[in-house]
């Protein structure tokens, strides 16, 4: 029962932690999108003097590599974490 009783807890701290990671990474991305929003060009002129790139492909390569972070950030935190909750719900009753 005991060894029942830490794997319990364990997996409510990973949960915890995968929760806060998806909480951060949500944060992060509204960041992002706020800055492009509200600082665009400010951005892609910074961008710009490092790279010959056309503000259509700026903006393209951003809103791709935000939707990639969002796809990882669900699949690495959301879902594992409804999961663990989920074993945790079947394994209590």
């Amino acid at each position: 029962m005991n060894g029942s009783a830490n794997l319990h807890e364990s997996l409510r701290v990973v949960a915890t932690i995968l929760l806060w990671c998806f909480g951060l990474g949500m944060a992060l991305l509204i960041i992002w999108f706020s800055l492009l929003l509200f600082l665009g060009d400010f951005v892609y002129e910074v961008h710009a003097k490092f790279f010959q790139i056309p503000r259509q492909q700026f903006d393209s390569l951003h809103y791709l590599a935000m939707i990639l972070a969002k796809m990882a950030i669900f699949g690495l935190f959301l879902f594992p974490y409804v999961g663990i909750k989920i074993v945790l719900r079947k394994t209590r009753q």
